[in-house]
């Protein structure tokens, strides 16, 4: 009976050891394993960004396209029309230098202001930080009303609004960038000229 024990003993010892030395190889398996899957995914993250030998980088298609007028965005973003009265209607500010572009369903214009930009979009299909591109977290949020027209405001202070987004035959934004990096944005009376003046 004895022999027996030592015998069982032993073979439970052996099988301890067998399975220690098989979990230990299994580690080294699995990381080898993890290892090729490392070297593989880089040879594949290689092979994408090198773009077959060119300069080593990737860079996605922009979907804007330039063109000279107001009215070339309009069309080529197919929303109508896209009319811009002089200085957006703004008596007390010269805007000059207007880019224009557009990428499907949306015509954007951006005009200089010295120490600002003004950027105005419209589509027939996107509305609000979708066709502002604007994600920025604004301290002040409020909605006003000009001419029976639903404005949504967005700024740094009460009553300035940095961005604003409306709906009437179609939807526009409107953005203001200072260019040194300060708040810009402009009072009820401007975003109601604005909003008389952008069709």
């Amino acid at each position: 009976m004895k022999k027996l024990l030592v015998v069982a003993c032993a073979a439970m010892f052996a099988l301890a050891l067998a399975g220690c030395a098989s979990s230990g190889s299994s580690s080294a398996s699995a990381s080898a394993t993890s290892s090729s899957v490392s070297s593989s995914t880089s040879a594949a993250s290689s092979s994408v960004v090198s773009d077959s030998g060119s300069s080593g980088s990737t860079t996605l298609a922009n979907p804007w396209s330039d063109v000279d007028s107001a009215e070339a965005a309009a069309k080529g973003a197919g929303v109508g029309s896209f009319e811009l009265g002089d200085n957006l209607g703004m008596a007390d500010v010269t805007l000059f230098d207007p880019t224009y572009r557009y990428m499907d369903d949306v015509a954007e214009a951006t005009l200089q202001g010295g120490a600002f930009d003004v950027t105005v979009r419209k589509s027939m299909h996107e509305s609000g930080q979708t066709l502002s591109g604007d994600y920025n977290n604004y301290p002040e949020f409020w909605t006003t009303t000009v001419d029976g027209i639903i404005v949504t405001c967005h700024g740094y202070e009460a009553g300035v609004a940095s961005a604003f987004e409306w709906c009437n035959e179609g939807n526009y934004s409107v953005l203001f960038r200072g260019l040194g990096g300060e708040n810009m944005g402009v009072d009820e009376a401007g975003i109601a000229a604005i909003i008389q003046n952008v069709k």
